[in-house]
Parts: structure tokens; C-alpha cells; sequence
């Protein structure tokens, strides 16, 4: 495995409902392959399955797996969503270096 591809591996992050205020663990990470900025919600935990959401604005949406999650709990991702916006897409774009860094700044919703 190369440099780039290793290091690629590294800059992902699983967070915690705790973390995030959600109903569900999500999968972030930065750009890799030619997909559009997302991030990986799970069913429940870690482990489960996952339902990618694209970070478009104005609305979040899904990109496949309709129904693994609940509308209520998507309108809480999109929520998150818009609330982190530019740290999600800073992580993305590799402009926010450090995951210890986005994970300072990313902020939970309140229910």
C-alpha cells in the first residue's frame, strides 16, 4: 500500500450519538475515489448498516437505501448537517488537517 492510500485510511471518523445528538452513529471521512462530499449514517451503531448522505446544500440527501433510517432521524442528520456544514466539508477537502481538530469543532444538535 502507498503513502496516499494509507494515509487516506487514516483520516476517518466514527461518532458516537453522544457526540453528535443524533439517534444514530455516523461514519465521516475525508475525500477518497471521485465521490461527491458525504458522510455515512448507521442504522444504530457501529457496525451496522449505513445509508450514505450526501452534504449538498441546501438539503442533505440520501444516496441510496431509502428507509434504513427513519425521515425523523434523517431531519435530524440534515440538521447536524447544516449545523457542521463547513467543519464536514473542511475534513472533506483535507483544509482541516488534524481529525482531532474537526472533532473540537463539530458540534451536537439538541433535540
Amino acid at each position: 500500500m502507498d503513502y496516499k492510500n494509507f494515509v487516506n485510511i487514516m483520516d476517518m471518523a466514527n461518532l458516537s450519538k453522544e457526540k453528535t445528538g443524533l439517534n444514530n452513529d455516523i461514519f465521516i471521512s475525508t475525500r477518497f475515489a471521485k465521490h461527491r462530499p458525504r458522510l455515512r449514517v448507521y442504522k444504530d451503531t457501529v457496525g451496522s448498516p449505513t445509508v450514505s448522505i450526501l452534504l449538498d446544500k441546501p438539503h442533505a440527501q440520501s444516496a441510496g437505501k431509502k428507509g434504513l433510517i427513519s425521515e425523523r432521524d434523517l431531519d435530524l442528520v440534515r440538521e447536524w448537517i447544516d449545523l457542521n456544514y463547513d467543519v464536514l466539508i473542511g475534513y472533506w477537502n483535507n483544509s482541516i488537517p488534524y481529525t482531532e481538530d474537526v472533532l473540537n469543532r463539530l458540534r451536537p444538535i439538541s433535540k
